[in-house]
């Protein structure tokens, strides 16, 4: 039910100076991010519709309509709107502000529904709590802590059947010795589960699995990893890619063209980095190939079904936000030449906040040509190969998550999704694998004295709204199809039987060495010189499925997982794999929900959702701090040319 009230006088002159501002700023593109006046302005609606505090948990540019976005162009006028999620009073809500009149419609969310945590508003509030508790200090006290040797981290409870009917904003807290380390997550106070009610900022149940038996000892802090603790191997003569001349992309605001491509990009507390209206210029045609790209969820669910784990089935995105774990990108994390820019957030407040380095663009050369050819005459001819990087990075716990959005000269595009950072740990009594007792192992490896890396998953899907020269696309499977030979000397060859899927079911895939398949996405209208339909395949450079019952609560609110690519048709409202409000949320949102229709697929406007992911059993080398590791998929365009678009890259550089 919308909900709609009369302002106060106050309350309107504050929006009314927000508006003004809005008003007065610079025309943004209908992708950008929102701007600090907006920002304002949008918090300043909502709080002239509900006096009194008002905590906001989302607070982002609303989508615009496609049709009318793509119709745009610079110098228009263009209808901006925020989408905000904010709790207040006891309740959550949502709802859109108009910028340009200030109208907002807010509905009230049901009593069950629980927006994603806000880092200021609910996520640092709660690390002050558990220590006062009493319960708290006395399990803490039969470990020989004392309350302010301890930090406790609020965690995701999920849901589960015995959660039915659960209304309140909840958290289960992760504690942790925190001594002068780097390592944060080296020394945990295991089997010690306070559990908060985060709206109230009070601790509800204390879980100690060791309120009776001794508590394993906690693991000696012998886990640094920087170069003052661990010797480093003699320094290397410098290997670096240089940059002269400046770079050969231009860049005006959140556009970007390079190399016959042409994108925006904005960032987004929820999902990251945004690209939208990505094209390639073929010759004086500028030809569309992606409306948006981002990723939609992340599902981290830890493979241990004992009280103090169970629950830690994580879905960082909507339950964290993406972006707002982005962190200030500095050392390594870019080239030296990089280009590093800041970006708007909000706080709990409704102010903006500017986060610096949070996105970096740079170019970079992948150490192998674009393409080479030695002939058997002796001819040579090899062309360098150079890529343009839209690059952040988010800290999630103990998660460090890379991604990239890198553009070739070919035409293909790819996702990058590298992790490293630390593994997860559960402390254990076992200093060597000889010594553990029964079951003390069962759930992981031991990585490092005390320390067992606990077993999990990581899933990543991505949101792909493919526009293959226009929004009229169709999907279709080129199967790799065995066939027995007939009047030759071979017995048997494969051969191409295009299979166009017409419904959302059908739609769903899961790959198979033993089935191959293309999966193209094309334009039958738009043909190239040999008739062949212009088009983009997707193609998966890691395949994970999940290895549980289908039926478990968690992976049902990750359902999003059980196939490598889901095909729509496009809604705008239809953005999360996993549902817009996962936290405490129930199974079966998103993805299955919207498929369930079994909606049509000819000829419309498609959007693609691409699961990758890992399972992970720790390793030793993965302590303290573990190396990268990278998941990738690739747009690669299939027939859209009609000759390799990188053949006349030049033989040098300036």
């Amino acid at each position: 039910m919308a909900i709609h009230s009369q302002r106060p006088i106050g309350a309107m002159l504050m929006f009314a100076l927000a508006l003004a501002a809005v008003a007065a700023a610079a025309q943004p593109s209908p992708w950008d991010a929102l701007t600090e006046a907006e920002i304002r302005a949008a918090a300043a609606a909502v709080r002239a519709d509900h006096p009194g505090p008002v905590l906001f948990n989302e607070l982002k540019l609303a989508r615009p309509d496609k049709a009318m976005a793509l119709a745009w162009r610079p110098g228009q006028p263009v209808v901006r709107r925020a989408d905000v999620v904010f709790m207040h009073g006891g309740g959550a809500y949502e709802g859109i502000v108009d910028l340009a009149s200030g109208s907002a419609e807010i509905n009230a969310l049901p009593a069950e529904v629980q927006p994603m945590l806000s880092v200021d508003g609910d996520i640092q509030p709660a690390m002050t709590v558990a220590n006062r508790h009493p319960e708290v200090v006395a399990a803490l006290a039969r470990r020989g802590l004392q309350p302010d040797q301890v930090l406790c981290a609020p965690l995701t409870v999920g849901r589960f059947p015995a959660d039915a009917g659960e209304t309140r904003r909840l958290a289960k807290l992760w504690c942790l010795k925190a001594g002068k380390t780097r390592n944060l997550f080296s020394q945990p106070v295991e089997g010690l589960v306070p559990v908060i009610d985060l709206e109230q900022q009070e601790i509800v149940e204390v879980i100690d699995l060791y309120q009776d038996t001794p508590a394993p000892p906690l693991p000696e802090l012998t886990h640094e990893f920087d170069e003052t603790s661990i010797p480093p191997r003699p320094t290397l003569n410098a290997v670096r890619q240089t940059r002269t001349g400046g770079p050969n992309y231009q860049r005006d605001g959140s556009r970007v063209t390079w190399q016959n491509w042409d994108f925006r990009f904005s960032y987004d507390p929820r999902q990251g980095t945004i690209l939208n209206d990505v094209s390639y210029r073929d010759g004086k045609r500028r030809r569309s190939v992606i409306y948006e790209v981002a990723m939609s969820e992340m599902f981290v669910p830890y493979q241990d079904p004992t009280p103090g784990w169970y629950f830690r089935t994580y879905f960082d995105m909507g339950e964290y936000g993406f972006g707002n774990s982005g962190t200030e990108l500095s050392g390594a994390d870019c080239p030296g030449y990089a280009e590093v820019l800041d970006v708007t957030l909000h706080d709990a407040a409704g102010e903006p906040v500017t986060a610096p380095g949070r996105v970096c663009l740079f170019e970079r050369d992948p150490a192998r040509p674009v393409w080479r050819h030695t002939s058997l005459l002796g001819n040579h001819e090899s062309r360098p190969a150079t890529e343009l990087v839209v690059r952040m990075v988010a800290t999630i716990g103990n998660y460090d998550y890379f991604q990239d959005y890198v553009f070739a000269q070919d035409g293909r595009f790819r996702v990058e999704l590298t992790s490293t950072g630390l593994d997860a740990v559960k402390g254990v009594a076992a200093k060597h694998r000889a010594e553990a007792v029964p079951g003390e192992l069962d759930y992981g490896t031991l990585i490092a004295p005390q320390l067992l890396g606990v077993n999990h998953d990581h899933f990543f899907n991505y949101r792909v709204d493919l526009d293959v020269d226009g929004p009229v696309n169709e999907f279709v499977r080129m199967r790799l199809v065995p066939q027995s030979a007939e009047n030759s000397p071979r017995t048997s060859y494969w051969r191409v039987e295009p299979e166009t899927v017409t419904q959302e079911l059908d739609a769903r895939t899961r790959l198979d060495p033993d089935r191959p398949a293309a999966l193209v996405f094309r334009n039958g209208a738009s043909r190239n010189a040999m008739g062949e339909p212009a088009s983009f395949q997707i193609i998966h450079q890691t395949i994970t499925r999940p290895l549980v019952d289908p039926g478990d609560p968690a992976y049902q609110r990750g359902a999003f997982t059980f196939y490598d690519l889901w095909v729509t048709p496009h809604a705008l409202d239809e953005r999360f794999a996993s549902g817009r409000h996962i936290n405490q949320g129930v199974g079966g949102m998103g993805l299955p929900a919207w498929t369930a229709a079994d909606r049509s697929l000819r000829n419309t406007d498609l959007v693609a959702w691409v699961t990758l992911g890992f399972h992970h059993v720790p390793m030793a080398e993965d302590w303290p701090v573990m190396p990268s590791k990278v998941d990738a998929f690739e747009l690669k365009p299939r027939n859209f040319f009609d000759r390799n678009p990188a053949i006349d890259v030049p033989t040098s550089m300036k």
